[in-house]
């Protein structure tokens, strides 16, 4: 989630412009830094933690007239590289802080942290909170089947770039088959609670993205010495050369739930094409045309899929068969 991403910070990013400005102006009066943070949506509260962050880390300090702040460290002094001195870690903002809290309460989560840094982490949401819009999920976190040990064993085989041994099952057959390969992502939808593994095969130097409910026996393997260029390289063999185009009315929300159903997807463009219509393009992968099928038939006259023209067959051919 791109809200607690260190780098997205809004402190960070406050502090960031800042540091912009005192290196043009030299100085910023207390009033100079309120209005910045205001900018950033920050409280008074909020841009006194951050200031008080960057003061013990000596990159600002405060002139002896009180009204005054000047750069201390961070523009005067470079790295043996010729790069600024990075910042230190910003405060969380209320925001952030918030949704952490919205975050921990989700099932989900009982699957990557233990009990104890749940605890920790836990605070009162404030009241203004609760007034915002946000997802509710569909699915049931708690009928996958997929275990914290599982989930435990992937993360820490793509942490340390290991193998996964583990069993499968096709769409095919019941019967599982065992397999080893280098695990590379997992996704979430938000929409219906799925989660999916993107895995690299070695030997048929290919990706391939299954349900995690389909895995079993998971378990950690040797270490693989594949980069993250060598599983690029493999997507890319996968990709489709023409992204998927969809046009949207935006009736019984299906802006929202067109970008719903697509979280998962690298969205390369949107337009507003008025009258309540939208356009949206994004990049798919071979592996993953059935899926996208699945997920605009549920969507049913909300969104009209305008190309590419190989998806548009395959979907004329499903409607034929649907007919017969």
């Amino acid at each position: 989630m791109q809200l607690l991403h260190p780098l997205q910070n809004r402190c960070f990013q406050f502090s960031l412009a800042m540091m912009e400005l005192l290196g043009k102006e030299r100085t910023l009066t207390r009033s100079q830094i309120e209005d910045l943070g205001e900018e950033f949506r920050l409280n008074p509260m909020e841009i006194a933690d951050t200031m008080v962050v960057l003061s013990e880390n000596c990159l600002i300090e405060l002139l002896p007239d009180i009204k005054r702040w000047t750069s201390c460290k961070l523009l005067k002094e470079q790295t043996y590289d010729g790069t600024y001195t990075l910042l230190p870690q910003m405060p969380a903002g209320i925001l952030e802080k918030e949704y952490l809290q919205y975050i921990l309460g989700l099932d989900e989560v009982h699957r990557f942290l233990d009990e104890e840094t749940i605890e920790a982490l836990t605070l009162e949401s404030s009241s203004w909170y609760e007034t915002i819009h946000r997802l509710f999920p569909q699915g049931d976190a708690t009928s996958n089947g997929i275990s914290k040990e599982a989930f435990t064993t992937i993360l820490t085989a793509i942490l340390e770039g290991r193998y996964i041994q583990y069993a499968y099952r096709t769409k095919m057959s019941s019967e599982y088959l065992k397999t080893t390969a280098v695990p590379w992502k997992l996704e979430h939808s938000v929409y219906d609670r799925r989660w999916w593994l993107i895995l690299y095969d070695p030997v048929q130097d290919r990706c391939i993205k299954s349900f995690l409910t389909n895995l079993e026996q998971i378990r950690l393997g040797e270490p693989h010495g594949f980069t993250e260029d060598d599983i690029l390289a493999a997507m890319e063999d996968l990709k489709m050369p023409e992204p998927v185009v969809l046009q949207v009315t935006d009736i019984r929300n299906g802006l929202e739930r067109c970008f719903l159903q697509f979280e998962t997807q690298e969205i390369i463009d949107t337009k507003n094409l008025g009258d309540h219509r939208y356009e949206l393009s994004f990049v798919y992968y071979r592996f993953e045309t059935e899926e996208i099928m699945r997920k605009l038939m549920s969507l049913g006259t909300s969104v009209t899929l305008m190309g590419p023209e190989s998806l548009k067959e395959a979907f004329r051919e499903r409607l034929r068969s649907a007919l017969e």
